[in-house]
């Protein structure tokens, strides 16, 4: 069961990282000149059986730069922590003892896209009472994607709900702070 739980919340490490700040593959970004919207947004990571029984995964810290830097933090309930950074310059990079792993490209712009549009568009919301529009993206395993994006806030996805198999993992903001951190 543990060894599940880890492999299950490296996939939605993996999972996070690629949205956040890789973006969808049908996200278009706009002009270069764009800014950011500076944020840190505080999440639980949540895993749940089939029985709906929760455990928590970690507690997840990410910045947004006005400058189109970010990066996440999530501390594991066995004290252990995953860093991740991205840099529009040089790409997103895992932090390991041994140096810096890369993971891929990093967003230049911010997103804004309709995602009323979009064909997985379920619903608007309110996540942390900022405004979101949820998208569904079905997976070919037979599971989906859940992203809660928010037009405020880079369009980014400030809720995800992850559906493989018989688990559920639930990222989950419990506070959203606008503004530069420091």
């Amino acid at each position: 069961m543990v060894k599940r739980i880890r492999s299950l919340s490296m996939f939605a490490a993996l999972a996070i990282s690629l949205f956040v700040f890789g973006g969808a593959a049908y996200i278009r970004a706009h002009s270069q000149t764009q800014q950011f919207v500076p944020y840190v947004r505080i999440s639980h990571v949540t895993q749940y059986d089939a029985a709906g029984h929760g455990t928590q995964l970690c507690t997840e810290v990410f910045r947004q730069h006005a400058d189109g830097r970010a990066e996440t933090v999530q501390a594991y309930t066995d004290g252990s922590v995953r860093v991740v950074r991205s840099d529009p310059q040089s790409g997103v990079f895992s932090l390991h003892p041994d140096g810096e792993h890369r993971l891929g490209n990093a967003r230049k712009t911010p997103i804004q896209v309709d995602f009323r549009a979009h064909e997985g568009f379920q619903y608007a919301a309110k996540v942390v009472g900022i405004p979101v529009v949820v998208v569904r993206q079905e997976q070919k395993s037979g599971g989906y994607v859940e992203l809660w994006y928010a037009p405020d806030f880079n369009d980014d996805p400030l809720r995800q709900v992850i559906v493989n198999g018989e688990a559920t993992i639930v990222i989950e903001p419990v506070q959203v702070i606008k503004g530069e951190s420091d």
